[in-house]
């Protein structure tokens, strides 16, 4: 009878085991040059989910789950989404994230693609923000050569369903 009531309790642990989605944060410095509505007050922001954590000595693209970008005046997130974001990064031999490249295209306020990037790699250390027109980008605010800084949430629980 007891080895059946420990089998039963391990049954039951596992049947509520949790699976983890760890989120990224970025904050980007202000930038350093804006057209209105945006302000050299504002900055770039990014909260990314990941279904895994980024392992140490990592250099690839990772899978977002879910994410939010805010450039201070407008969010970007899936439901605005025109195409999957983008998010190439490199980690330490600790899984700290020191080089990436992040890039969004959705729709803005106006109607219109918006593109939202941050990039600190060999070949750019930027955030920016950009609005389109009819056959190019606008640079609406940007900040170059002082890059941000990621940080790592604690993993989010999510139970499994069954």
């Amino acid at each position: 009878m007891p080895r059946l009531l420990i089998i039963s309790a391990l049954a039951l642990a596992a049947g509520n085991a949790f699976a983890g989605d760890y989120v990224y944060h970025y904050k980007g410095r202000a930038y350093q040059s804006a057209e209105s509505p945006y302000t050299t007050s504002m900055r770039l922001k990014a909260d990314v989910t990941l279904a895994h954590q980024i392992p140490p000595d990592y250099a690839g693209t990772v899978k977002i789950k879910s994410y939010r970008l805010f450039d201070g005046y407008y969010t970007a997130n899936k439901r605005d989404a025109i195409q999957s974001p983008y998010l190439y990064v490199e980690t330490d031999d600790s899984g700290v994230i020191t080089g990436w490249d992040m890039q969004v295209l959705s729709t803005n306020p106006n109607g219109t693609m918006a593109g939202m990037g941050s990039e600190n790699d060999t070949q750019a250390v930027t955030d920016d923000t950009c609005w389109w027109g009819r056959t190019q980008c606008f640079t609406m605010a940007d900040n170059t050569n002082l890059p941000g800084h990621w940080s790592a949430g604690q993993p989010v629980k999510v139970a499994r369903v069954r």
